[in-house]
């Protein structure tokens, strides 16, 4: 393992930790590709395959459907959920895309009760606005995916708000509204 550094005021620092420098030639033969795996990107191609192992086993989805949530190439999943970086960069890994899959995923797992078979189901049901939360996933709109999926969990009442068996009307009370308990 060696250390990148770069030259500042005089003084040596740190810059990046190198975990391993893979070579590679081109089909013809004429040109020859070095990859330079970082320990900080490998890292985060690992957390993300953790997540992703965490998102299948909550929602039982195949590979093919959390390629498209996550906007990754489907040949990338199966290597991503099996731990294995060597191979992968940052550049195959949309992180971004990961992490908002997984902070709404992880919460309708938790609102569903920990079942499989409800999350799955609240992320695949249309909810008000006309798609499913895991539309919305594919789509890159966690914000909407999680309204949605908050929607079909909690549907609104179709009353309105509530009313109170007596409710007071305002041009006839005699005392003002803010005082009264």
């Amino acid at each position: 393992m060696s250390l990148v550094t770069y030259q500042h005021s005089g003084l040596k620092r740190p810059y990046r930790t190198v975990v391993g420098v893979e070579q590679e030639r081109s089909p013809d033969a004429t040109n020859v590709f070095i990859n330079v795996r970082l320990a900080a990107e490998q890292q985060a191609i690992r957390e993300s395959g953790r997540m992703l192992s965490e998102i299948k086993e909550w929602t039982g989805w195949s590979e093919q459907v959390i390629a498209e949530v996550v906007d990754t190439n489907r040949s990338v999943t199966p290597r991503l959920l099996a731990g294995e970086s060597r191979l992968l960069g940052l550049a195959d890994v949309n992180v971004r895309r990961i992490d908002e899959a997984y902070s709404v995923v992880s919460r309708a797992y938790i609102l569903a009760g920990r079942d499989q078979a409800r999350t799955a189901e609240v992320l695949e049901q249309v909810s008000f606005g006309g798609s499913s939360a895991r539309c919305y996933l594919i789509k890159g709109m966690p914000n909407d995916a999680y309204l949605a999926m908050v929607q079909v969990l909690r549907p609104p009442r179709v009353g309105g708000l509530m009313r109170g068996e007596n409710p007071i009307d305002p041009r006839t009370a005699t005392a003002t509204l803010e005082d009264w308990d």
